[in-house]
């Protein structure tokens, strides 16, 4: 039997809410994923090293919602519990405008998992708006490569 619980930040503790601890989760399932569906960037931490246990703004304003999210999760151990769930925007919103960037700030912090969710729009993982003529198929094969 696998375990796989989705997490958000609307009842994980670290966000300040009565909820899920993710220093305890780690052990106790064989995959977290955060639902990390942002319509922007933020600013994603570069490393994990240290203690990052503590409230962090997970409001999901698109201004900061991948970043703060994405560093959320370096308090989850093993590594290989962690897989990071990105939003298929259609139209071009959602991850699309920024997912190459947001591929190598996974990458970065050594997770090596991510869930793709689809949007409700008529095209699975439309690429509109992914950068440099780039297609959710092609950056995905990439960041699998590394």
């Amino acid at each position: 039997m696998i375990l796989t619980v989705d997490i958000g930040g609307w009842y994980i503790e670290q966000c300040g809410a009565n909820g899920i601890d993710l220093t305890q989760i780690g052990p106790a399932v064989d995959v977290a994923i955060i639902e990390d569906y942002a319509g922007g960037e933020g600013t994603a931490p570069t490393t994990c090293t240290g203690a990052r246990s503590g409230t962090v703004n997970c409001d999901p304003d698109p201004t900061n919602y991948f970043g703060a999210q994405l560093g959320l999760m370096c308090d989850v151990a093993p590594v290989s519990a962690i897989s990071i769930g990105l939003i298929d925007g259609s139209g071009g919103t959602g991850a699309n405008p920024f997912l190459p960037k947001a591929l190598t700030d996974i990458a970065a912090l050594g997770f090596t998992t991510v869930a793709v969710w689809p949007s409700s729009g008529s095209a699975f993982l439309d690429p509109t708006n992914i950068p440099n003529g780039g297609t959710w198929h092609s950056n995905l094969a990439g960041f699998l490569a590394q």
